[in-house]
């Protein structure tokens, strides 16, 4: 079970890296300052919504919850980043 949460968090962790690196990539080609702006802030509205699931995560006891959070999560986390 263990293993399992540590792979469920490091699997947040990347999943975060690419949004991030993708996101950095956009911004840096973006003149306007308000959308870079509105780039910035739904890349902290992501980073914390990772933060809090990993903590969900480390808290489980159930494989079928921590696979639950990890589907969830991704789903979320596309829908954030494309609205």
């Amino acid at each position: 079970m263990q293993s399992e949460k540590i792979n469920s968090v490091k699997l947040l962790d990347n999943i975060e890296n690419s949004l991030n690196t993708t996101l950095d990539n956009i911004e840096s080609k973006v003149k306007d300052s308000e959308l870079k702006e509105q780039i910035q802030e739904k890349q902290q509205e992501i980073e914390d919504y990772i933060q809090e699931k990993q903590e969900e995560i480390k808290k489980e006891n159930s494989s079928s919850d921590i696979k639950e959070i990890l589907d969830e999560t991704k789903n979320v986390i596309t829908l954030k980043a494309i609205a």
